[in-house]
């Protein structure tokens, strides 16, 4: 358990993610991860009482909160990028397609029918680069919602599960992916 809460805290910080893992925080996340799985029952209703067995009967299975935290935090930080730092960070990954089609293009859907980005005038280029690099104002309340509402348990919990066990890296390079857009020459 505590091997896996210092592998998290480490990858959190990899990720210049600075979520302290103390028993409070922890404590909130696993309430949010309860609330979490009871949405997930709309859509697959047996997940809930088996996640909710899992976190009561093994201790093992805080491990799974702990995954679930990982996950839940890097894709919160992918909420808040501007939709240019969003694919500066998928061009890193291995496998760039599926990074893309699993977590950013459920994430640029929820912007847009939430109204936090409105790509406007697509066609145009000037246009679409400033919605494009514009960085999306959401509260932490409204990213968690978003969150939830966007992605299952099982999700967030796999991104976590395999960035700790290595099974599937995420290459991260903070200021590749937020160095600012370069100014245009005939702009």
């Amino acid at each position: 358990y505590y091997d896996t809460q210092a592998k998290v805290k480490r990858h959190l910080e990899s990720f210049h993610i600075h979520t302290d893992l103390s028993p409070n925080v922890l404590r909130k996340y696993i309430r949010q991860f309860y609330i979490h799985s009871a949405q997930d029952v709309r859509r697959e209703p047996e997940k809930y009482l088996e996640s909710a067995l899992r976190l009561v009967v093994s201790p093992e299975e805080k491990n799974y909160v702990l995954n679930y935290i990982l996950g839940f935090e890097l894709i919160k930080m992918m909420f808040k990028m501007s939709w240019l730092q969003q694919e500066r960070f998928y061009s890193l990954q291995h496998n760039q397609e599926e990074f893309f089609n699993t977590y950013i293009k459920p994430i640029q859907y929820a912007h847009r029918i939430n109204g936090i980005i409105q790509p406007k005038d697509k066609k145009m280029f000037f246009a679409q680069r400033n919605y494009f690099v514009q960085k999306p104002e959401i509260s932490d309340k409204k990213v968690l919602e978003l969150i939830m509402v966007t992605f299952t348990t099982d999700t967030v919990s796999n991104l976590g599960f395999s960035i700790v066990r290595n099974i599937r890296p995420v290459p991260f390079d903070y200021d590749y992916i937020y160095q600012p857009e370069e100014q245009r020459i005939f702009s």
